[in-house]
């Protein structure tokens, strides 16, 4: 019993198609499209903003300190007299999602 193989086909072929429209389409509806118009001088402003976050790209890596507290116990923590909790945190300049804008902004994404 069942159906035949090549109507499975095209149910799943069908399927496939439908379930990528409505995904584009439901994207579509989600994005917030943002359109800023810069002064002269606000324009050179974010500029140098955004230079500034491209030389901290150039980095290897960049630390996020949590928490750091002192410990007087140097002979059992290899000699540190304070332990500090770092998480690696990225610079980006990309849109978040469904944003959309004429000006992408930087930020953090921290692990």
């Amino acid at each position: 019993m069942g159906f035949p193989e090549w109507l499975n086909i095209i149910i799943i072929l069908i399927s496939i198609l439908l379930y990528s429209y409505l995904f584009t389409k439901d994207a579509e509806r989600k994005t917030v499209t943002v359109v800023y118009e810069l002064d002269k001088e606000i324009k050179s402003s974010f500029d140098k903003l955004n230079n500034g976050f491209k030389e901290f790209e150039k980095t290897d890596k960049l630390w996020r300190i949590e928490t750091q507290q002192n410990t007087n116990d140097w002979k059992r923590n290899s000699g540190a007299s304070n332990l500090i909790n770092r998480k690696v945190f990225q610079i980006l300049q990309e849109l978040p999602p469904f944003f959309d804008s004429n000006i992408i902004p930087c930020g953090f994404k921290i692990d």
